[in-house]
Parts: structure tokens; C-alpha cells; sequence
């Protein structure tokens, strides 16, 4: 809750303090908070402040029930690394539209009827498009659920690190290109249509290239109607 400092309920510092701790929650999905209370709890526990405890406890689940509504894609403007996979209208393609740091980038066109006559594989196509930097050398695949590489670790933007989790320079808004709201109401309004057309992947440590491939194989699939026999409605007579 706001601590109201437009009305000298609380002192700037402890202001700054409390905005510190919002800032950290949403950078880390809530872990940081959840921690913060685990630790106050056992801290109540072993001082024998079980009432303490008890009331740390409930807050500790309401927060929890709370985060676990939280959608994915509420995260750090400059953390917010996706690719949202359409299908297209020209046969057996796929559109990859890329948002690095908020921002829409060209959209990459997977074409599978042709790419099954190229030597670039899809991930390094993707690859390109998604990690510029790291140039379209064929990529070694890192199994899903193992730990990435050093390199994969690195995000894709240099990432200001906070010098103190208090200063207000690290709340200020800062200077960013004019098409970024513009670009992030057309990434929500979609995020939160009913229904979704497509799919979308956030980068985290790494791209999950072995999920957005399968995504892409769904995608592709006709759809569950054509697949099916038709059944006639007529029910057979018996004599």
C-alpha cells in the first residue's frame, strides 16, 4: 500500500526504501519479496515470536496466491525480450515478430518449404534475427531444463546495474526512443486478446529455440476439423 508521502505519512528515505522493494518484486517475479518474508519469519520463529511468525506466515501465502496470477509478460521494460510466432497466409510459413526491450524489430519470415532445401537450419535463422551480435554461426543446441552457456547468459542489451537499491536515479525515467508505447500497447492489446492468435516465448537466461520450433510445428498443424472424419448427422435405421 502507498504510504501516502504526499502527506507526510512516511519520510522520503523510507519512501525510496518501499519503491526499492516494488521495483525489486516485479524485476524478480516476486522472488525477492517471498524471500524477504521467508527470512523475517524464520528470523520471528527462532526469537520465539510465534505470533509473529503466524501473521508473517498468512502474508506469506496471500503474497504467493497473489503472484501466481501474475502474467509472464509483466517484467522490466528493458528485460522485456519475446518473440510472438503467427502463422501466415503463403503455406507451411511462419511469422517471428521479435520485441527486444519493448521494442517491435523486423519480422522474421520461416518459410519450412523452402528452408528443408537450405543448409541454414531454422534456429539459425531465428538466431539471426534475435541475437544479432552473436553473428549466424550454426549454434550448439542446449537441451531444454539444462544450464545454458556463459555466453547465453548475457543479455541481449547491456543492462544498467542498480548502485543502490535507494537512490532515486534508479526510479527516474530515462530517455527512451519516441515508438516504444506505441510499440508495447500493440504487444499487450494482443498479449491479452481473447482468443490469442499465435504463441510467444520470453528470453529469460536463454531463447527457448527447441520450444519455439515445436510451437512452430503446432502452428502448422491443419487444424483438428480437417483432420477429423465427418460424421453424418443421419443415425442408421434398424429393421
Amino acid at each position: 500500500m502507498c504510504l501516502a508521502p504526499c502527506f507526510a505519512g512516511c519520510t522520503k528515505e523510507d519512501y525510496d526504501v518501499e519503491v526499492g522493494r516494488v521495483v525489486r518484486t516485479l524485476a524478480t517475479a516476486g522472488e525477492a519479496l517471498t524471500e524477504e518474508l521467508e527470512h523475517e519469519r524464520e528470523a520471528a520463529s527462532e526469537a520465539l515470536d510465534f505470533e509473529r511468525a503466524s501473521n508473517l506466515h498468512k502474508r506469506l501465502e496471500k503474497v504467493s496466491s497473489h503472484l501466481r496470477t501474475l502474467p509472464e509478460i509483466a517484467r522490466r521494460i528493458d528485460m522485456l525480450d519475446a518473440v510472438i510466432l503467427q502463422r501466415a497466409a503463403e503455406e507451411k510459413t511462419i511469422i517471428a515478430f521479435p520485441v527486444l526491450s519493448g521494442i517491435l524489430r523486423e519480422p522474421i519470415f520461416l518459410k519450412f518449404a523452402e528452408l528443408a532445401s537450405e543448409p541454414r537450419s531454422v534456429e539459425v535463422i531465428l538466431r539471426a534475427g534475435l541475437e544479432p551480435q552473436t553473428g549466424t554461426a550454426e549454434p550448439q543446441s542446449v537441451p531444454d531444463g539444462a544450464e545454458p552457456p556463459a555466453k547465453a547468459l548475457a543479455p541481449a542489451a547491456p543492462v544498467k546495474q542498480a548502485h543502490s537499491p535507494t537512490s532515486p536515479d534508479d526510479f527516474a525515467i530515462r530517455s527512451v526512443p519516441g515508438e516504444l508505447p506505441e510499440h508495447l500497447s500493440l504487444v499487450a492489446r494482443w498479449f491479452y486478446s481473447k482468443p490469442r492468435d499465435g504463441e510467444i516465448f520470453f528470453r529469460d537466461f536463454a531463447w527457448p529455440y527447441r520450444r519455439i520450433l515445436r510451437a512452430c510445428s503446432r502452428l502448422l498443424a491443419p487444424p483438428v476439423s480437417q483432420t477429423l472424419p465427418q460424421s453424418s448427422d443421419a443415425e442408421p435405421r434398424s429393421k
